[in-house]
């Protein structure tokens, strides 16, 4: 078997593991048997020319945030944190064994189609749901995230990914049903979002389509006439789906009841709350952070003394799920202290920096500097691997070669 043979099964395998991402539900094992084989064979195909890309200031920042959290965790409790440090080295192996792929575009639609089929899932899923019962709303959070193929969350940030990897390619194509079919893509994925009202989705989606619209029309009245339709659009799905979507954004009438109701029902209310509390308490180590398990103390006693005794059930739901700050920058911020906040915010930083002109690039940061806004990413194997592989599709050193 020729050099080439083994470049291009490796290839294959990678993109393997990124089409299968999207569709973790049918196995959470199965990314994790793609990145073994990918490791075991990237000896074999790496050349040393490829390691020139190391030199590029993506990677070395990203070195650094990974080096930093490995060794102030271990030094804080190396026994505690070391589930978290399992977590994040991942992020760095992918990131160096792709580096002798060149085809980003491969990658792109191997992710577009692993997507695709994730929302047919989904949707194949919520119709069962609804036919078994009648009175279904998309606003009760366990039933929808059994439903679909993804959590919420998760499935809003991939498809708003592949949005944004449709616009490019489009742009890449001159016409026929290639392109049709990923603006075809784009629609659906788009529709999906207002079917399960995945509310940062929704607002990002809005942000990708105003962007690329503005890029695909040169003439002004062309731009009008698309922000207008993008407007109808929204405007027509936000109507046929209104109940759905003021209960998601937990509006009761007026403000001061919709703020009550927030409250009592939207967790990230509470919790980033006792965060902040944690950030601004004695304890906290501005420069260096305390540790997950230190950190997860204090939210878990801030729960118990704020919770009402009438909730007691939201208490014990607090307690035994040992909600963390559903916020990564937080996160960081309180574990592994300013340093740990400004190395992350810097790579994002450094990657609109150096590829601005790129605006899938640009907005694929956005979406992910937005959606780890409500979510600890690094808590969760999607999510390590989710970011792992999109830094890998959006790097200026993954050129195409044709």
């Amino acid at each position: 078997m020729k050099f080439t043979d083994f470049k291009d099964i490796y290839t294959f395998i990678f993109s393997l593991l990124i089409f299968i991402l999207p569709l973790e539900s049918i196995g959470s094992a199965v990314p994790n048997i793609m990145l073994g084989l990918i490791v075991l064979l990237f000896p074999f195909i790496v050349k040393k020319s490829d390691f020139i890309q190391f030199r590029r200031k993506e990677f070395l920042i990203l070195l650094l945030l990974v080096v930093y959290l490995t060794v102030r965790l271990l030094i804080i409790d190396p026994i505690y944190e070391l589930k978290f440090i399992k977590k994040i080295l991942p992020v760095l192996i992918i990131f160096v064994c792709s580096i002798p792929i060149k085809k980003t575009s491969v990658l792109k639609y191997s992710f577009i189609i692993g997507v695709f089929i994730s929302i047919a899932i989904s949707l194949v899923n919520i119709v069962f749901v609804i036919k078994e019962n009648p009175d279904f709303q998309f606003a009760d959070g366990s039933i929808v995230n059994n439903a679909l193929s993804l959590e919420r969350i998760y499935i809003g940030f991939v498809v708003c990914i592949s949005l944004i990897f449709s616009f490019e390619l489009c742009n890449s194509i001159k016409r026929g049903k290639l392109k049709f079919l990923l603006y075809a893509n784009i629609l659906i994925g788009f529709i999906f979002l207002f079917i399960i009202v995945a509310r940062m989705a929704i607002l990002t989606s809005f942000i990708i389509l105003f962007f690329n619209g503005y890029r695909l029309f040169t003439k002004t009245i062309f731009r009008i006439l698309y922000l207008s339709l993008v407007a109808a659009c929204v405007i027509l799905i936000g109507w046929l789906n209104v109940d759905n979507i003021s209960k998601r954004v937990h509006y009761k009438g007026t403000l001061e009841e919709s703020i009550e109701w927030a409250e009592h029902r939207e967790p990230r209310v509470l919790i980033w709350s006792c965060s902040l509390k944690f950030l601004q308490s004695r304890e906290h180590n501005f420069f260096f952070g305390n540790g997950h398990d230190e950190v997860q103390t204090f939210l878990n006693n801030c729960y118990m003394d704020t919770i009402p005794p009438k909730y007691q059930y939201k208490e014990d739901v607090f307690i035994r799920n040992e909600y963390n700050t559903h916020n990564q920058y937080l996160d960081f911020f309180s574990s592994t202290g300013v340093i740990g906040v400004v190395l992350l915010v810097l790579l994002m930083i450094t990657y609109c920096y150096t590829n601005y002109w790129k605006m899938e690039v640009v907005l694929a940061i956005a979406s992910l500097a937005m959606f780890i806004m409500i979510e600890n990413i690094f808590h969760r194997q999607l999510g390590f691997y989710l970011v792992a592989v999109l830094l890998v599709m959006i790097s200026p050193k993954l050129e195409e070669s044709n």
